[in-house]
C-alpha cells in the first residue's frame, strides 16, 4: 500500500497486519503529476512507486488516493490477465478518460451511499484473460 498523508500513514501503520507493506510517499512542491484535490502539490514519487512491481503480477489494484488517473495508467500493465483495477469515486469528471484507456476491459460500476453523504460510484475493470 502507498499513502501520501503522514497522519493517515501513522494511523494505518498501527492497524495493518505485519504482512502488509505500507509505504509513505508525501507530495512535493515540484514535479509533473498533480492531483485535482491538492493543487500545488506533486505526486510523482507516489504514482511511480508501482513502477518496481512486475508487469502482470497483481490480482487487484485499488486506487483511492491522489493523482488517481496517473496512478491508474501506471497500474494497468501491473494487473494480471483476469485481474481487477478498482477506482473509487470514478464518477468524478476528471476520471472519465480512464474508460477510453481501458475500453477492452470488462467494466462494472457500483453506485451507493458514501460516508459523508451523497451517492458516489466505484468502478471495477477486469483485464481480459
Amino acid at each position: 500500500m502507498v499513502e501520501h498523508d503522514r497522519e493517515w500513514y501513522q494511523t494505518l501503520s498501527s492497524l495493518l497486519p505485519e504482512d502488509v507493506t505500507l509505504l509513505l510517499r508525501e507530495p512535493t512542491r515540484s514535479g509533473h503529476m498533480t492531483s485535482e484535490a491538492a493543487p500545488g502539490s506533486y505526486f510523482d514519487d507516489y504514482v511511480q512507486t508501482i513502477a518496481d512491481t512486475a508487469d502482470d503480477s497483481l490480482d487487484l489494484v485499488i486506487i483511492d488516493g491522489r493523482a488517481r488517473m496517473a496512478c491508474a495508467r501506471a497500474s494497468t500493465t501491473k494487473v494480471r490477465r483476469g485481474g481487477t483495477l478498482l477506482l473509487d469515486d470514478s464518477d468524478r469528471p476528471w476520471n472519465a478518460g480512464l474508460s477510453v484507456d481501458l475500453s477492452e476491459w470488462h467494466r462494472t460500476d457500483i453506485r451507493g451511499l458514501k460516508p459523508g453523504g451523497g451517492v458516489h460510484q466505484t468502478t471495477m475493470w477486469r483485464r481480459p484473460a
